[in-house]
Parts: C-alpha cells; sequence; structure tokens
C-alpha cells in the first residue's frame, strides 16, 4: 500500500507488512542516491519504509540516499492526536538489528509513559554547566574556607587566567588540547601554570564528587603534563643583604644608582624591608593592620596565614621599622595601598627593580623567608624557634641543607679532634 500526502512536502509511505532487509535496504540507499543524480524533480523528498519486523520503526529514505531509522508514535489517543518522530539513528552508523532493539527499548519506555522525543528534547535544551558558573558555586561553596591566602590566590589564578578562555564554555567541550595550550603559555611561569591544573582538577573534583553533575566530562587537566619546578635553594649572603640595604637606602632618597629619579611609594619600600627582617609572606605584610600589633609584648596577633591564624613574635628592628610608619585615617593597615583605605596589593614591579639595582639575579620574595631562617640558624637558634617565628610547620625545608650540614659536621669534627688530641673542649 502506498500513501501520500501535501505533494513532496510530506513523506510517502510504502510497503507496509514486509519486513526489512539488509539486502532491501542496499538497494533503497541505491536507487536514492540514482534518483538525485539524475535530478528527478517529480522525485519525493523522502519515502517512509515502515518495517514489518517491528511495528512503529521505518526506514526514511531521504533523496540524497541516506536512511534514517525512525520510531513514529503518537501522542494521546485517537487519528487526531500528533505524531511524533524519534531518530533511532541513520544506516551505516548502526545496524538493522541494533536500530530494533532500541526501538523495543524506547517503546518499553513509552509503556511506563515516557516519551522519548520529549526526553530527547529537554536534554538538548537543558542548560550545560558552564566553567563560570562551577567558579561561582566553588568559591562560594567549600572554596569560602580555604584558607585567605590561597583563596586569594586561586581567585586571582581564575579570574586572570583561567576565566577569560573558559568562563562562558560548557565544561564538556573544555578539552585537553585547550587545557595544554593554556599550560604551555606559562612556560615562563611554571608554577603558576602548575596552579591553573590544580585549580581545574579541584573544580572537576567538586562537580563530579559533590555537585554529582554527569555533563562535565572527564577532567581535561588530568593527562596535561606539569612542569617540573625544582626546590628552592636560593638565599641572601651577607654581602647580599647590604647591597640590599644600600638600595633601600637610595630608594627612600628617590635616586637610582645611576642617579636617575625613582619613584618606590613609602610602603613598597618598608614593606620590602620587613619581608627581609621578619621573614614573613608578602600577603601577610601586606595585610597587616594596626590593631594586631601587640606592642607591650613585641607580638603580631592572629595573623591570617596559610594554616591559620597565628601570633608572631617580632624582633626590636621589625617593631623600630613598624612605629615609623605613617597612620593614615580611615586605614586601619599599616602598609597602604593607593586608594584610601586600602592596603599595599603589590609590590612585584617594585621589587624587579629593587633587584635590578642591586645587581642581585635570581633571587624572589620568597627566597627572603628561606634567608631567614637559614640566618637564624647559623646563629645557633633552633629549627624549632624558626619555625614559632616565620610561621611555618617545617621551617627547616627553608634552612639551606649545605650550610646546616657543614656547620654539624665542621663542629662535630672539631670536638673529636679535640678529644683525640687530648685538648678541652668546652
Amino acid at each position: 500500500m502506498t500513501t501520500q500526502t501535501d505533494g513532496d512536502a510530506k513523506p510517502v509511505v510504502r510497503g507496509r507488512g514486509q519486513a526489512l532487509t539488509k539486502k532491501r535496504l542496499d538497494t533503497l540507499e541505491r536507487e536514492a542516491k540514482t534518483t538525485a543524480t539524475s535530478g528527478d524533480a517529480g522525485a519525493a523528498t523522502e519515502r517512509l519504509i515502515p518495517d514489518g519486523a517491528q511495528p512503529r520503526m521505518y526506514a526514511c529514505v531521504r533523496k540524497g540516499g541516506a536512511i534514517v531509522f525512525q520510531l513514529r508514535y503518537r501522542v494521546g489517543t485517537g487519528r487526531g492526536a500528533p505524531i511524533k518522530v524519534f531518530k533511532l539513528g541513520t544506516y551505516g552508523e548502526i545496524t538493522l538489528d541494533q536500530a530494533r532493539t532500541l526501538a523495543r527499548a524506547k517503546l518499553g519506555e513509552m509503556a511506563t509513559g515516557a516519551d522519548p522525543a520529549k526526553t530527547r528534547d529537554a536534554s538538548r535544551h537543558r542548560v550545560r554547566p558552564t566553567l563560570g558558573a562551577l567558579a561561582d558555586a566553588y568559591f562560594a561553596g567549600p572554596g569560602d574556607a580555604l584558607a585567605p591566602t590561597t583563596r586569594l590566590v586561586w581567585t586571582n589564578a581564575y579570574k586572570n587566567h583561567l576565566a577569560p578562555r573558559f568562563s562562558t564554555t560548557a565544561l564538556r567541550d573544555i578539552t585537553t588540547g585547550d587545557v595544554r595550550k593554556l599550560h604551555k603559555a606559562f612556560v615562563s611561569q611554571p608554577r603558576t601554570g602548575n596552579q591553573l591544573l590544580t585549580i581545574l582538577t579541584v573544580f572537576w573534583k567538586y562537580a563530579t564528587v559533590e555537585l554529582k553533575m554527569t555533563e562535565v566530562g572527564l577532567n581535561p587537566a588530568t593527562d596535561v603534563k606539569r612542569y617540573r619546578i625544582p626546590a628552592r635553594t636560593r638565599y641572601a649572603s651577607r654581602h647580599e643583604y647590604r647591597r640590599f640595604g644600600l638600595t633601600l637606602e637610595r630608594a627612600r632618597l628617590g635616586r637610582r644608582r645611576d642617579g636617575a629619579r625613582w619613584g618606590l611609594s613609602p610602603s613598597s619600600i618598608a614593606a620590602t624591608e620587613m619581608i627581609l627582617l621578619a621573614g614573613w609572606r608578602k600577603t601577610e605584610v601586606f595585610t597587616l593592620r594596626w590593631a594586631q600589633i601587640d606592642w607591650a609584648n613585641h607580638k603580631a596577633l592572629k595573623i591570617t596565614t596559610k594554616t591559620g591564624l597565628q601570633d608572631r613574635i617580632l624582633g626590636a628592628t621589625v617593631m623600630a621599622l613598624l612605629k615609623r610608619q605613617p597612620r593614615l585615617d580611615g586605614n586601619p593597615f599599616i602598609f597602604s595601598g593607593e586608594k584610601p583605605g586600602t592596603s599595599l596589593q603589590g609590590i612585584d614591579s617594585a621589587w624587579k627593580g629593587i633587584l635590578t639595582d642591586a645587581r642581585i639575579r635570581g633571587f624572589t620574595l620568597h627566597d627572603s623567608r628561606h634567608s631567614f631562617v637559614t640566618e637564624g640558624v647559623n646563629l645557633k637558634h633552633s629549627v624549632y624557634a624558626m619555625e614559632l617565628i616565620v610561621g611555618h610547620a617545617n621551617a627547616f625545608q627553608y634552612a639551606h641543607p649545605d650550610i646546616l650540614l657543614y656547620q654539624v659536621a665542621n663542629d662535630t669534627s672539631a670536638h673529636i679532634t679535640g678529644y683525640l688530641a687530648g685538648r678541652r673542649v668546652q
């Protein structure tokens, strides 16, 4: 039986009751391609061939030769109920048997009241989560419990590097290639590049484990090889400390070594000096408030650190430095920023200028922390005491190992030499 409605605009239904076979499908495909090549204008745009072996399943033969398996069914009762079409797959991509199996599965869903086409359409139009939405959820949730300095660093890394590239991109659409390309751009900043991989990994774990998201795909950072970063062992020699001192004196006078004018802010100069004298992290110095200083007991109270709030003992020279700083009305911070009421935000450019003027290479602000601990241990102070002063769980990693091991070996050997020689060793 053959049925046609509305001319060529709607598909023609042919051959009811006959089961489809692979041979028949191949023949239909060849005929459609031949008709398309001949340019027969009277040919139907589509032909529907029902499968006699599977109710409601059709092979839709399109004018170009493609054959698409479809499931056609009415929603509601009566002949006036609308007909819906669910695509099972294209012949060649799936086999006839696979199409029949899928058709039976969808009919089974319909028996329970489901509508396959409606479910498919809802899936297509569902808003897929983006990296921006996930980042907002993370920083408002578990990210809010991060140590303040870590949260600040991660937030800035996301806003400056990940958000411009991926904030509006669906999570499933972010590929390993995309992340590898971004990571490669930080070859000169390997720590930042590796940090971005860590942030993405944490985001994906939060999405899949905590939020139970299913539309995120695999973590695109998993197969990106991280940069190998050697352990920091740089520390300042006493000669380099003297160079820093001379440079800071010139900076306070507003003149470089070559006599050129130098416009570093007083806050930047003072903060740099405190980092050198106290061994603190730069963010701990920048956010230090007047209300946190216990002048009588030489302490800074409730310092916000990576591991929580800590009290720190301060040396006399550091206390004197703090007393010299001007107190600005309405500003609670000791080292003030450019805007009223704000703290110093960063001294990276100032630090580069200081290194250039002092003629010191390969030294970071964080290396000042290493240098402080090493110098303290060289003066016979215990590593435990240095841990308390700089606020680190394991300050031994900051003390230069070669210096410490030489000191221990030299002292021990000297004592044993004295014993062997019969000398009294104090």
